[in-house]
């Protein structure tokens, strides 16, 4: 069941997006030039670009949000294993730690994250992601208590939800118009 949970709450927001984010279309934006006379790079084009040009502005923003991704999405996949092999959880204890992260994420996206980029701009509070999501991975295994622990792995959701929304801003303000 939660997993079916989790599936329609991805298909609503798919269709939240759809239906009150145009931006993402451009030939759904109002007033906007057709894309006539531009070369719109296919996918393919832009993937071999990060890969051949990693240092270049738009490509080093796709190489910080795949390696912070790899990091966040590998402590979530051992996460359960190293939770019940040190502090005894089960399939019916982890939830709490996955809604303590997730609630923990929701806050910093909705009430803390955009008066921290007021004050650091985005570049400052994707690097004060980066930072904290490196450190809390760096600190996960080393606590013995629950309270430490916790303390520790709260570092990776704070990380993460000031790392990626910064960096998608940055890359979508340093990405060409038409892309």
């Amino acid at each position: 069941m939660p997993g079916l949970i989790a599936g329609g709450l991805c298909l609503l927001n798919v269709m939240f997006a759809w239906r009150w984010l145009p931006e993402t279309s451009p030939s759904r934006q109002p007033g906007a030039a057709p894309l006539v006379g531009r070369a719109v790079r296919s996918i393919r084009g832009a993937m071999w670009d990060v890969v051949r040009r990693p240092r270049a502005e738009v490509p080093r923003f796709v190489w910080i949000y795949a390696i912070g991704m790899l990091g966040f999405m590998s402590m979530t996949g051992v996460l359960a294993l190293y939770l019940k092999a040190e502090f005894g959880f089960t399939e019916k204890t982890i939830g709490l730690v996955f809604m303590f992260t997730g609630a923990l994420s929701v806050v910093m996206r909705a009430i803390i994250l955009g008066r921290m980029i007021d004050r650091f701009g985005e570049t400052g509070v994707m690097r004060i992601g980066g930072a904290l999501l490196a450190l809390g991975l760096v600190l996960i295994p080393l606590p013995h208590t629950l309270p430490l622990f916790g303390a520790a792995l709260a570092l990776v959701p704070i990380g993460t939800a000031l790392l990626f929304p910064a960096k998608t801003a940055l890359g979508t303000q340093h990405a060409p118009d038409h892309e």
